[in-house]
């Protein structure tokens, strides 16, 4: 339980920058209950936390000069992101071929971030700025010292080239992450049910349980588990950086240690508390992004609704979580949409059926 006490004391002190109001009454209240509830030691501690946050959250790193050395950290079609001992960098690039793991050398002049946002539009400044880049560089020359053995972009596009615009849209939103970009997909878009399907982990907990159902088929409880989280690990390289797969892997493989060699004697909040504060530690920039909020914060969610819930008759208990659900989705439907669809996430329950076969079908074509 301490591990997420501290775990939640420094996600607050970092988002403590996006509105002082709210989460100075947050923190307010949280330590008040951390030390009614536990010892004020631990409130101490957590405070500290909390204020170690703060501070990092307004780190700015900015060298300010015309020539950078660093890795490639993200790559999309028309740009990429690009990080130099800590201060991180937009670099447009069209038809970018670049591989994340690549090592360069850029020349050029930086500016600030000046992207136009239409009202109730996407902000990219907002989203790079949540990814801690705050400026872009006009590249006079480059020079690439490394590049990645490992084409992960280019095997993804070949996959998804053997299918038609629509079917490749979709497939390339559940499996790694992609916008939907297709016109026919414009409706699922909007319903979010991509992105429900992608941050709060639903379509690879269903792999998970799918691939351990077949080996549990054939091998013991123990090497099941193991092989399917070997799997999904292998998988996870072809999607990487998606944060989604990443944390699932991450809590699953503590989850593992814990039940054959600590006999479950670490309790999920603790696994949740432990996992939180080495991602935050890795990088703390991901407390601002919503795959981050969404995955912890639904899995915060259902554990503690649970035993109120789970008192109820079955049918009672299904309607109970699917209205607590739908609440809990509505900030980021705000967040996404800047309005809210009344029959969006009905929509959605009733679809995830069948894109959650869809993206089966698609890993296994994939993988073969």
């Amino acid at each position: 339980m301490i591990a997420l006490c501290l775990f939640l004391s420094l996600w607050i002190g970092l988002l403590f920058k996006k509105s002082f109001i709210t989460f100075g009454i947050l923190t307010v209240i949280f330590l008040i209950y951390i030390a009614k509830k536990y010892t004020k030691n631990l409130m101490i501690l957590c405070l500290v936390t909390f204020g170690v946050g703060v501070g990092i959250s307004y780190l700015n790193i900015e060298y300010s000069k015309t020539d950078y050395k660093g890795i490639v950290i993200d790559s999309k079609d028309n740009y990429y992101l690009f990080d130099s001992f800590g201060e991180r960098l937009y670099v447009y690039e069209k038809n970018n071929d670049k591989e994340i793991g690549d090592i360069v050398h850029l020349y050029g002049n930086t500016y600030q971030l000046d992207f136009v946002t239409l009202e109730s539009e996407f902000d990219f400044n907002e989203y790079l700025n949540d990814k801690g880049v705050y400026k872009k560089i006009n590249v006079s020359h480059e020079e690439t010292l490394f590049e990645n053995p490992i084409k992960i972009k280019k095997i993804r596009n070949g996959f998804l080239a053997n299918f038609d615009e629509d079917t490749s849209s979709v497939l390339g939103a559940i499996l790694f992450s992609n916008s939907l970009n297709s016109e026919e997909t414009t409706f699922l878009k909007n319903l979010n049910i991509s992105r429900l399907l992608n941050f709060s982990g639903v379509y690879i907990y269903f792999l998970y349980n799918f691939i351990y159902y077949l080996f549990r088929k054939v091998f013991k409880e123990k090497i099941s588990e193991i092989l399917s989280l070997t799997l999904l690990s292998f998988y996870s390289i072809f999607t990487f950086p998606k944060f989604t797969i990443i944390r699932i892997l991450f809590i699953k493989f503590i989850k593992l240690i814990n039940k054959y060699r600590f006999n479950e004697s670490i309790s999920y909040l603790t696994i949740l508390g432990i996992t939180g504060l080495f991602f935050l530690i890795i990088d703390y920039h991901l407390a601002y992004q919503t795959s981050f909020q969404l995955g912890y914060l639904f899995s915060l969610n259902a554990y503690l609704l649970n035993p109120i819930f789970s008192r109820r008759k079955k049918v009672k208990e299904t309607i109970y979580n699917f209205i607590a659900t739908y609440f809990f989705f509505i900030p980021f439907e705000i967040s996404f949409n800047y309005c809210i669809n009344p029959l969006g996430y009905l929509v959605s329950i009733l679809i995830s059926p069948l894109f959650l076969l869809l993206g089966l079908v698609g890993f296994l074509c994939f993988f073969k």
